[in-house]
């Protein structure tokens, strides 16, 4: 079997032209190479871009030389297809634009604590971008490792739609060989929630094995938060990759955001997958 969104052509990454920019930059090449995907580098000029001219005492012709000469760079180093776009305007809405303009496979971004591009997109109104993106952004910390992925976590639990990044899961699977450990909220409210579960995962492993992905799971602890005990897992686990929906359930108990951040700005750096479920309708599972 196939996803038939895998066989979009291109994977987004923006930059501020900051080190851990570039150090993203470097790893989607790697995973483009890996995938056989195009790589588009995208600068959202904005008045951040005006300043960093200014002092530089350049003009918009100086980002097209840079852009040019990195392209040049990464199409020798990883003998890709690779280009660059820089767009004027709200670099809030401009990414999901852009993507959904080129349609994008994804999007890669890095982030290093919350400064930077990140502080701009992961801020007090962290999920303007990912509620403007139309597909899957993956989130690499500047420290993380290269990208490998012997297990990839996938929660679970009852309350939250988990389907819709089934299928993402199993691209990023397929592509590494990989392993998905599903990691199940402990269910207290009884036995029906429980057999929901049961009926959830069963799907879930089923969809897995059509596409040829191993399963593993395990029960969380009946304590505890649970966006701690995923990543404690994670770290356990060795997963190379977290994927979640971007949409914040009030089940974890906790503001609007904040479990998004745990994940995305994770103690392990390990890199994560965000799915807006706005936009993510390829995968259907049970009705």
């Amino acid at each position: 079997m196939t996803n038939d969104f895998s066989s979009k052509e291109i994977i987004l990454v923006p930059t501020d032209f900051s080190e851990v920019c570039e150090q993203t930059i470097d790893k989607a090449a790697s995973l483009a190479q890996k995938m056989n995907k195009k790589l588009m580098i995208l600068h959202v000029f904005d008045n951040k871009t005006i300043e960093m001219l200014n002092t530089l005492k350049k003009g918009e012709e100086f980002l097209v030389e840079i852009m040019s000469e990195r392209v040049k760079q990464l199409i020798k180093q990883f003998s890709i297809n690779a280009d660059f776009t820089i767009r004027h305007g709200d670099i809030f809405e401009k990414i999901g634009d852009v993507a959904t303009e080129l349609e994008a496979f994804f999007i890669i971004m890095g982030t290093h604590g919350k400064v930077g591009l990140q502080q701009k997109l992961f801020g007090s109104r962290a999920m303007r971008v990912v509620d403007n993106s139309p597909v899957p952004i993956l989130i690499l910390q500047s420290n993380a490792p290269e990208l490998e992925m012997k297990n990839i976590l996938f929660p679970l639990n009852v309350n939250a739609n988990v389907r819709q990044k089934v299928g993402w899961t199993a691209v990023f699977a397929n592509i590494f060989n990989a392993n998905v450990h599903i990691y199940r909220f402990y269910e207290k409210e009884g036995e029906i929630n429980e057999q929901k579960q049961k009926v959830i995962l069963k799907q879930i492993t089923d969809y897995f094995h059509d596409f040829d992905v191993t399963t593993s799971d395990e029960i969380a602890p009946a304590t505890g938060n649970f966006g701690d005990q995923i990543l404690d897992c994670a770290h356990h686990v060795g997963a190379g990759m977290i994927v979640i929906m971007s949409t914040q359930n009030r089940f974890f108990n906790i503001n609007f955001g904040e479990y998004d951040e745990k994940m995305i700005f994770n103690k392990y750096n390990i890199p994560v997958l965000l799915v807006n479920p706005k936009f993510s309708d390829t995968i259907q599972i049970g009705g």
